[in-house]
C-alpha cells in the first residue's frame, strides 16, 4: 500500500507526519491528533476497518492523509479529507471529529458568503455524487461539510465508496448528534448501494503522556516548536487508551 500527503507519495509515516501543518498540532484537543495517533499503524488499522464494514483489502491501493478534491471554480476553496484510502475495490473517505461544534448546515453556507459562486459549488459537489445516487433532493439541512465530503469520495472509481466519520469520544467531550446529521444526509442524497454512509464511534481517555506533553505544551510559545513536540508525542508514546469501538450505517 502506498501512503501520500495529499497527492503525494511519502516514504512512512514519519515523513507524512512531518508534513501536517503545524497548526494542527499546536494543542493536543485538536482532532488532528487522535486522528493521527490512531492512524500510526497505518497498514493494520486500513484491515481492520474494511473487515468491519464488510470489505476487502486488495493491492494496488493507496492511503492519502489530506487528501484535496477540486472545488468548482478557483473562487473556492478544495475538499479536504482528511483520510482517504483507494484502491480498485472500493474507496473510504474518513473524517475524525473530536471536541468539534457541529457545523453549519448548506442553507447557512449559502447565506454566509458569495451567493451565487455558491450555488455554483453546491452544483458542483451535488453533480460528484449524482451518479451513486438514485435522485437528489432538497439539500438545505443537510450539513455541508458532509455534503462536499461524500462528493470526494464519490470522485474515485472504486466499485464501492464509503464515507465515515471517526468520532472519538472521552468523558469531557460534547458529542455532536452525527447520526441525525447523516440520516438527514442519507435522505437528501438517496445513495444507490454502491454508496455506504458510515459512523465509527471511538471512546477513549487521555493517558499520562497525554497529559504530561500538554502541560508541557503550556509553556511554550514558539508554535513551531509546539508542533515538534506534538510530533514526538504521537510518535513515541501512548497518547490515548481506546476503550470501545462502534459501528453504524445508514442505509438509502
Amino acid at each position: 500500500m502506498e501512503i501520500c500527503f495529499g497527492n503525494t507519495g511519502v516514504k512512512d509515516f514519519l515523513d507524512m507526519l512531518n508534513k501536517v501543518s503545524n497548526s494542527d498540532l499546536c494543542k493536543l484537543t485538536c482532532s488532528t491528533v487522535p486522528l493521527l495517533w490512531y492512524w500510526k499503524d497505518y497498514a493494520e488499522r486500513i484491515r481492520d476497518l474494511l473487515e468491519e464494514i464488510g470489505a476487502e483489502f486488495t493491492e494496488p491501493s493507496r492511503l492519502h492523509f489530506e487528501y484535496p478534491v477540486e472545488s468548482a471554480n478557483d473562487l473556492s476553496k478544495a475538499s479536504y479529507t482528511d483520510v482517504m484510502f483507494w484502491s480498485k475495490a472500493i474507496s473510504v473517505a474518513i473524517e475524525g471529529k473530536w471536541r468539534e461544534p457541529r457545523y453549519e448546515t448548506v442553507q447557512q453556507w449559502l447565506r454566509s458568503g458569495n451567493t451565487e459562486n455558491r450555488k455554483a459549488v453546491l452544483e458542483h459537489w451535488k453533480g460528484l455524487i449524482a451518479p451513486k445516487s438514485r435522485g437528489i433532493g432538497n439539500v438545505d439541512d443537510v450539513v455541508y461539510q458532509m455534503l462536499h465530503r461524500t462528493a470526494s469520495a464519490c470522485v474515485q472509481k472504486s466499485d464501492r465508496t464509503v464515507v465515515l466519520y471517526q468520532v472519538f469520544s472521552d468523558p469531557t467531550s460534547k458529542d455532536v448528534d452525527y447520526g441525525a446529521d447523516f440520516e438527514t444526509l442519507v435522505k437528501a442524497i438517496s445513495p444507490k448501494e454502491d454508496l455506504g454512509i458510515w459512523l465509527q464511534y471511538i471512546v477513549m481517555y487521555r493517558t499520562d503522556h497525554y497529559r504530561k506533553t500538554e502541560n508541557t505544551l503550556l509553556g511554550i510559545v514558539d508554535s513551531e516548536r509546539k508542533a515538534s513536540l506534538a510530533r514526538e508525542a504521537i510518535l513515541e508514546g501512548d497518547l490515548f487508551r481506546f476503550e470501545t469501538e462502534d459501528f453504524k450505517t445508514f442505509p438509502g
